[in-house]
């Protein structure tokens, strides 16, 4: 498993792509070895609305 940091939480976008386990425009994506260990952003809502 891969530790990854988040450095824009609020786009959370970006986040999906790491963790993977998701679908988008009707392909399927597994999920990936990745664990977020730090996130930041502006807005402590941002941070902690992805764990």
């Amino acid at each position: 498993m891969r530790s990854v940091a988040s450095l824009f939480s609020g786009c959370g976008g970006m986040d999906l792509g790491f963790l993977g386990g998701f679908e988008f425009l009707g392909k399927s994506y597994g999920p990936l070895a990745n664990h977020i260990v730090f996130a930041n952003d502006m807005s402590a809502a941002a941070i902690f609305s992805e764990t």
